[in-house]
């Protein structure tokens, strides 16, 4: 069964495409931006924490920040897909 439903006027009729919104650009960048600072904070604090309790040097932190660094990156990534689905999503609206 379908359902007639009548859209007031100056509504496009677009099938299941939310409508790409300023406001829904500034909670994606605002969410990434807030979850990315915690993250890249936890980050260098494990990469200064392992160097100094290793007594690694410059280049020991390079290459620990390399291997820290990815995976944070990684997790900035997923956060910014996550928040851009979830302005997305029709049931937020």
């Amino acid at each position: 069964m379908t359902e007639n439903t009548v859209l007031p006027p100056g509504v496009p009729a677009l099938p299941g495409r939310p409508a790409f919104t300023l406001m829904r650009i500034v909670g994606v960048v605002s969410v990434t931006l807030f979850v990315a600072t915690e993250i890249i904070a936890a980050a260098g604090a494990g990469i200064w924490a392992l160097t100094g309790l290793l007594g690694l040097g410059d280049l020991g932190a390079l290459v620990v920040g390399a291997i820290l660094g990815l995976p944070a990156l990684y997790a900035i990534w997923l956060c910014a897909c996550l928040a851009f689905k979830a302005e997305m999503d029709p049931a937020n609206d």
